[in-house]
């Protein structure tokens, strides 16, 4: 047997967007019910992917720009970056374009990464909608979400929910499979994640 693959994913995101909540219903099946800020948190687990077995090492990282100094620590030899974001908070998706993109591409400028749409629960929640309506603002749609990740080149979007644990695992293993190396044929194929998640 050869020697078995070892994925870093690195989570990055503003603070309080739900990165943590994601780790932990991935990785212990348990949704935190208390937020704490993370500072730095490292998580690892033995999956299968596409019958391959693949060490997934999870960095969950600070998204306070007081931290702004010591996350790229978290970055070296990273495979995958994971930029979340919450669709109740406008400014948590902005920051995608004018905070993460640019920072990500400065430390990991060969490294692909995937957007995720955080608390996608939220698009039932009557009472969430109304709170945002009285307050002038919406829910972030989906058609705003993919416009503006194909914009930016992602490799690809989901939207997820912790609290229902809805697309969490697969997110790790298409995060898993955006590392292979691609065959020729792998290259002809179009949609990618764009086309892969649908709400459940």
């Amino acid at each position: 047997m050869g020697e078995r693959r070892t994925v870093k994913i690195v989570m990055v995101g503003d603070g309080a967007v739900g990165k943590t909540a994601l780790c932990s219903t991935f990785v212990n099946n348990q949704f935190p019910q208390d937020y704490i800020p993370t500072v730095f948190d490292n998580f690892s687990r033995l999956e299968t992917v596409d019958g391959e077995q693949v060490t997934m090492s999870i960095w969950d990282t600070a998204g306070q720009e007081e931290y702004d100094r010591l996350r790229p620590m978290s970055y070296p030899d990273t495979n995958i970056l994971i930029i979340c974001f919450a669709i109740d908070s406008k400014s948590s998706f902005v920051n995608i374009g004018q905070r993460w993109i640019p920072e990500i591409k400065h430390f990991c400028p060969d490294v692909p990464f995937i957007i995720v749409a955080t608390k996608s629960d939220l698009r039932q929640s009557q009472s969430t909608i109304e709170k945002l309506r009285k307050e002038g603002k919406a829910l972030i749609t989906e058609e705003e979400i993919k416009s503006h990740c194909k914009k930016l080149k992602a490799a690809g979007y989901i939207e997820c929910s912790a609290l229902e644990n809805q697309n969490v695992g697969d997110l790790f293993y298409e995060a898993v499979r955006k590392t292979k190396p691609k065959s020729h044929k792998d290259k002809k194929k179009k949609g990618g994640l764009f086309g892969i998640f649908k709400k459940k």
